[in-house]
């Protein structure tokens, strides 16, 4: 549950990678995640695996490293990042990977906010993207446009014929002026998107076992529900049932 939070101040602070400093940047996160209405119980998930992977750093990276706590606000989002220079530390592979991945998962299948941790540019980062607040959650806006699309095609059917001819002479151009609009900005869209991501991951290795997981489950997902839609629709339509008997009594005269 998201409520309206208030705009993040921007603010930097360098704190010792110890365990002192890791209470203080837990702390920190917790102060600034509630100033954003964040749910109490994601504030407490993710301080724990901000605090786990934090263990990680301070295990794995000289004694003397500091690691910078920033957090703001841009583009009208709240964001907070962790860095620490040093050499890669993956916070799977490693002998507890199992244990950090289902609390990953768990974060982002479950929790309303979205934990990320990466390398880059010789620094271990770990983000945090707090979600802007929406009255309306993607699900219920596509429910609502199913809903107002199914009335306005009862109405439509509803009116005279010359009402309805008219209707559709202004309708269909429109239609298909915005379905060729969509059509030439979706290809260069994802692929930008993709290479955005690729650019943005820094070593494909971070991926790790979520990566593989998550792309065969997209990819088993997508063929699965294509074939099952497929055979069910089949089953129920019998497309071209009609086909081969109209030809023959064509061909016979009839």
């Amino acid at each position: 549950m998201m409520t309206r939070g208030k705009k993040l101040k921007k603010k930097t602070e360098q704190i010792k990678l110890s365990p002192a400093g890791i209470d203080r940047a837990a702390e920190l996160m917790e102060e600034t995640l509630a100033q954003t209405g964040a749910d109490r119980r994601d504030i407490l998930r993710l301080r724990l695996a901000a605090e786990e992977i934090l263990m990680m750093w301070y295990s794995n990276l000289p004694g003397d490293t500091d690691f910078i706590f920033r957090c703001g606000t841009r583009l009208g989002r709240p964001y907070l990042h962790l860095c620490a220079r040093g050499r890669r530390v993956d916070p799977v592979d490693t002998e507890e990977g199992e244990e950090s991945e289902w609390l990953y998962s768990n974060l982002l299948a479950r929790a309303g906010l979205c934990l990320v941790a990466s390398y880059k540019d010789g620094e271990n980062r770990m983000s945090v993207y707090p979600p802007k607040e929406n009255r309306f959650g993607t699900l219920s806006q596509i429910i609502l446009a199913i809903a107002l699309a199914v009335v306005a095609g009862f109405a439509c059917r509803s009116l005279p014929q010359e009402a309805r001819e008219g209707i559709s002479a202004f309708v269909d151009p429109l239609f298909t002026a915005m379905m060729g609009i969509l059509q030439t900005l979706a290809g260069p869209m994802v692929f930008l998107s993709v290479c955005w991501g690729i650019v943005n991951i820094g070593d494909v290795g971070m991926l790790g076992k979520i990566g593989r997981t998550i792309v065969l489950r997209f990819i088993g997902a997508i063929y699965v529900v294509t074939a099952v839609t497929a055979l069910v629709t089949v089953w129920f339509f019998h497309p071209g049932s009609g086909t081969e008997a109209e030809g023959g009594n064509a061909v016979l005269g009839i």
